[in-house]
């Protein structure tokens, strides 16, 4: 998670979803390791 302050003390906030990345059928399986991990 990640965020950013602005001037205003206005937040901005990102959060990475790595579920989105881990179906080959996509194109994507980086984030594989990750849910992996959770399960250990």
């Amino acid at each position: 998670m990640a965020g950013v302050t602005g001037e205003d003390d206005h937040v901005a906030v990102m959060m990475p979803h790595p579920e989105r990345a881990t179906l080959s059928d996509l194109g994507r399986t980086d984030g594989q390791g990750v849910l992996e991990g959770f399960a250990d």
